[in-house]
């Protein structure tokens, strides 16, 4: 499955994508687990390491679960309260930036960030952060369910 963010049209490859290796600011490939989610754990915050959940289904950037928020110490950077809507109802949370993101060969800097919450119904997640299309809309993301491969390449 290749969803061009830019084009704004999915595409359902016949083949396995041909995965070119990865090029620094421009492609990220790595290979990623499919359990309830699709994990990838070639993914950085502020220089650590964390396994990241990739959320087509997410309007939001980067959601981080409450234990990942106090592993990386980023409680200070949840800086606005917010309020949010999920499948499970209405919750509050914080709201801040995360200073830098890097997924494969692809880094981001200042990038928006919702702070979960204890208790908010995002406590013990198999992942700490939760990937989603605000991150993805100025890239190509294929997931190739087959080898088990996700490329994000700038068009």
């Amino acid at each position: 499955v290749q969803i061009d963010y830019p084009k704004r049209r999915i595409r359902f490859l016949k083949t396995p994508a041909d995965h070119v290796a990865s090029e620094p600011g421009r492609r990220a490939v790595m290979p990623f687990r499919e359990e309830e989610d699709v994990i990838v754990y070639e993914v950085w915050i502020d220089g650590q390491k964390v396994r990241a959940d990739i959320d087509t289904g997410s309007n939001r950037t980067l959601k981080l679960t409450p234990e990942a928020v106090q592993r990386l110490r980023l409680e200070a950077a949840g800086t606005r309260k917010g309020e949010a809507t999920g499948y499970r109802g209405a919750y509050s949370t914080r709201e801040g930036r995360v200073r830098i993101l890097r997924i494969g060969a692809l880094t981001a800097a200042d990038v928006p960030a919702t702070f979960w919450k204890p208790g908010t119904g995002h406590d013990g997640k198999p992942w700490d952060v939760n990937i989603g299309n605000r991150f993805f809309k100025d890239y190509i993301v294929t997931l190739d369910y087959i080898s088990k491969t996700l490329v994000i390449e700038k068009p």
